[in-house]
């Protein structure tokens, strides 16, 4: 779009600054959002549950090593930079819970679901938290 043959370069320049604006709607979200190796390292340390899709969890990124966690490191910034996260991202798996063992197993009113989600979203936003603590806080008691 910006390489078009026949433009105005001022009207260019207001698109650019609007479309930057546009995509970092955050007060924190700048060029400079960075997320280091030992933040992602750090957040993996916190993971303890097994969640996704049983092709990736969360154990891959606890023992994924050095090259992994460069590689989420450099990922997560450039989320924050660019407003966007992988579609895989959102995805999530549902497990039914019994909530009562005592009751039939067979109705599914007596079940409750669980959502376990992509296992690199429990780490984007523990780091996100790390970083910009100033601004984020959350609550001890959501996580069980």
């Amino acid at each position: 779009m910006y390489n078009q043959d026949s433009f105005d370069s001022d009207e260019t320049a207001e698109l650019i600054v609007d479309v930057d604006h546009r995509a970092c709607k955050c007060p924190i979200c700048t060029h400079d959002a960075v997320i280091s190796l030992d933040d992602v390292a750090r957040a993996a340390r916190r993971l303890n549950k097994l969640n996704g899709s049983g092709l990736f969890s969360t154990d891959h990124i606890l023992r994924g090593g050095h090259a992994l966690h460069q590689a989420i490191a450099e990922l997560f910034p450039t989320m924050i930079r660019t407003g966007t996260t992988p579609t895989l991202m959102f995805d999530s798996v549902v497990i039914p819970i019994p909530k009562n063992t005592r009751k039939s197993l067979n109705d599914s009113k007596d079940y409750r679901g669980i959502a376990l989600n992509n296992p690199l979203s429990k780490p984007f936003e523990v780091s996100l938290l790390m970083c910009h603590s100033d601004v984020f806080n959350t609550s001890d008691m959501q996580f069980g």
